[in-house]
């Protein structure tokens, strides 16, 4: 460096002046051509940069031009399109919202007048339609700046969607997703999967099926294509059946007089632990009992059909029974069925049948009779003709007086209103019990009860082994029994409370009552009374057969 000035180093861009008082001080015309060369294309860039911020200021204020109407201030285009305006086309951007006011527009202050419109290309603003009036119609307003929010289709019928959405079946679902997503254009597909909640792989699937669709197709059953799923039992392991009457052979029954009909006491997990114990196949219950219905093994049930013992006259009896029913029906007399209940323990014993109950209900763990607070004695009379019933409960023990008074009940407050015109009353009931047809006590009581009432009574007894054939056991008692099932006995009003809610879709009514009177054990007939009783036998069967006419 010389004494002289400056000394310029133009490739390294270093100027120095060591006469200069001011260090910074710089002169343009002392540079030489390569400096100013180097110098001037920096400037010319950052010219460009200027005039380039100032070129997207002008066209962001054209696309900032507004659409005003006169009575709505604002208007929201949705989508990237193109607006052709007064001959102009304006290029609008995703998410655009183009306002009047200072503050932005949001969804919820859009007024009434607008209605949504997803606008396509090459789609005049004319097509665009307003409540109030028509978008060609509208004014230019006072340009503002072009304020943008982020890019989110909607429609109103959202939660419609959902709910149809949900009801359709799994193909049907992705190609109802694939329409919506179509239909809403440019990122249709993400929208569509936010707003059914489903995943965007199956929103393409079920555009893919779309467009794979053939016109002439019709209903299609089938939801999936066929062959999936786990293959059948029977194909995997072709030898079960073998294997299953192999283990069955040594538990299986049969009726000797009916060739076909078997029965097996294995269970459905009994079935699969011995395959799998003896052949090593792992087998469910649900196979097991697919093979028993395939080699048609029934459950069996025992049912009380048999008779323990034929009596002579039997089915002389039976027709004897039907002949008196037809009579008195025809005569428009009563035509009762009489019988005792099982007789019930009152406390807190277990009883047969099940109920509807939010906790468990203990009961004692043995029947003792030391235990008990009572008993009840139901004695049922029912009404073969019109389908009535009525139950009087006893508490002492159950005697031909017992069965009597019962009948005496019912007459007096029910039978004498129903049938005024009685002139006899058909008794339908067993041949042993209170009024068994060996005992002469019961005879006397009856003849009593006639007596009193002044109605003849005649009696048919049921021949012995064929109780079951009364017709209040099958029509009346399994009933009762229905209302009382599950229920714990605790008191004699509990008792008839419960009896007293029997009835039936026939029409079928229960009356309940309760009878306190104290009934002797072990009475004797009065002397005489078999030489002398009123009760008239009939000729035909006169064991079973016999009226108790009354005196006077």
């Amino acid at each position: 460096m010389s004494d002289k000035g400056f000394q310029l180093t133009t490739r390294k861009r270093v100027i120095t002046n060591s006469s200069c008082r001011n260090p910074f001080h710089f002169s343009f015309r002392r540079l030489s051509f390569h400096a100013r060369k180097d110098m001037i294309m920096p400037m010319l860039y950052c010219l460009l940069l200027i005039i380039s911020w100032l070129w997207i200021k002008v066209l962001r204020y054209i696309l900032t031009r507004q659409v005003m109407n006169t009575e709505c201030r604002n208007f929201c285009f949705v989508g990237y399109n193109h607006l052709k305006l007064k001959g102009k086309i304006f290029k609008l951007r995703i998410g655009a919202t183009l306002h009047s006011e200072s503050e932005p527009i949001t969804d919820d202050s859009f007024p009434g007048c607008f209605q949504y419109h997803q606008i396509k290309r090459d789609i005049e603003v004319s097509q665009l339609l307003l409540t109030t009036v028509n978008v060609k119609q509208c004014r230019p307003s006072v340009i503002k700046p072009l304020k943008t929010s982020s890019f989110t289709l909607h429609c109103p019928y959202e939660n419609e969607m959902q709910k149809f959405y949900n009801s359709l079946s799994e193909k049907d679902r992705r190609r109802y997703a694939g329409i919506e997503a179509m239909k809403s254009g440019r990122g249709g597909i993400v929208y569509v999967s936010k707003v059914l909640k489903c995943s965007r792989k199956t929103v393409s699937k079920g555009i893919r099926e779309l467009n794979n669709l053939p016109s002439n197709i019709g209903y299609q059953k089938r939801i999936r294509r066929t062959g999936g799923g786990r293959r059948n039992y029977h194909q995997v392991y072709p030898h079960i059946d073998d294997f299953f009457l192999d283990i069955i052979k040594n538990y299986t029954a049969g009726d000797p007089m009916k060739e076909g009909m078997l029965w097996t006491n294995l269970s459905y997990q009994r079935i699969s632990d011995e395959i799998s114990k003896k052949y090593g196949i792992r087998v469910s219950t649900k196979v097991s009992r697919q093979l028993i219905k395939k080699h048609e093994f029934g459950k069996r049930k025992l049912k009380k059909k048999s008779t323990m013992k034929q009596v002579k006259n039997r089915n002389a009896q039976f027709k004897n029974i039907v002949r008196y029913k037809g009579e008195y029906w025809k005569e428009c007399n009563p035509i009762m069925s009489m019988d005792s209940k099982k007789k019930e323990e009152i406390g807190n014993f277990y009883r047969s049948g099940s109920v509807y109950s939010q906790a468990e209900i203990p009961v004692y763990d043995h029947d003792f009779t030391s235990f008990s607070e009572g008993k009840v004695i139901p004695h049922g009379i029912y009404d073969v003709v019109k389908n009535k019933g009525w139950i009087n409960i006893g508490t002492s023990k159950d005697t031909s007086e017992f069965a009597c008074d019962s009948l005496r009940e019912w007459w007096y407050n029910y039978g004498i209103h129903d049938y005024p015109q009685a002139s006899s009353i058909l008794i339908l009931c067993d041949g042993g019990g209170s009024n068994s047809s060996r005992h002469y006590i019961f005879k006397e009581d009856l003849q009593k009860l006639a007596d009193e009432i002044q109605i003849e009574i005649r009696i048919a007894h049921y021949p012995p082994y064929t109780s079951k054939y009364n017709p209040i056991e099958h029509r009346m008692f399994p009933h009762v029994t229905r209302a009382c099932r599950g229920a714990v006995f605790g008191s004699v009003e509990y008792v008839k409370e419960l009896m007293e809610k029997t009835e039936t879709k026939k029409g079928l009514d229960v009356t309940v009552n309760i009878l306190d009177k104290v009934y002797q054990t072990g009475r004797k007939t009065k002397e005489n009374f078999k030489k002398n009783m009123p009760i008239v036998f009939d000729k035909y069967l006169s064991a079973w057969n016999y009226r108790a006419i009354p005196n006077g």
